[in-house]
């Protein structure tokens, strides 16, 4: 009789421990402690044959991804104002000169585009200099009476000299 239950202990103890693997939950030493609980779904598949545990590999699929180009190294960027000009009132003067002359083009150089959309906005007229800061701290403004109301230029000294940055015309 001995013999018998040590040959169906020896068939079943190898079974029985692995379905109690498979079942319990385990602390973080990975023992288990049979209650169940905590349990994670296993991402291999097992299977128990008589006796015996199989444990399966988990397949494994690779999509290749496609290779990314990074775009050429661009140079930096060179200053924003090429032309500026040795005083804040030269600077206004350029500007209303061309302004005056209708040219845009002559006006852009020297001159912040949004100051330049501003002062092209303004119809044409006579203007009277009302007065110019001196530029000490790096920024200046001019004043000037203008027909139908008020109207400020404001300079910034860059690497290039002085340049309009802004215009605003104040309706009388």
């Amino acid at each position: 009789m001995n013999g018998l239950r040590r040959l169906m202990w020896t068939l079943l103890l190898p079974g029985l421990l692995a379905v109690a693997a498979c079942s319990g939950s385990s602390n973080n030493k990975g023992e288990s402690d049979g209650s169940g609980a905590g349990t994670k779904p296993s991402h291999r598949p097992s299977t128990t044959h008589a006796g015996r545990s199989q444990t399966s590999a988990p397949r494994s699929t690779t999509t290749a991804q496609p290779a990314k180009t990074e775009p050429p190294p661009t140079t930096p960027p060179t200053t924003r104002f090429t032309i500026g000009f040795s005083t804040p009132r030269a600077a206004a003067n350029h500007l209303l000169g061309a302004w005056r002359a209708g040219n845009r083009d002559d006006a852009s150089h020297g001159t912040d585009p949004a100051a330049l959309d501003a002062m092209f906005a303004v119809p044409v007229g006579p203007v009277v200099e009302r007065g110019c800061d001196t530029g000490e701290f790096t920024t200046s403004g001019c004043q000037y009476k203008a027909a139908g109301g008020g109207l400020q230029l404001n300079m910034d000294k860059g690497p290039a000299g002085w340049v309009v940055h802004e215009a605003l015309f104040t309706p009388a």
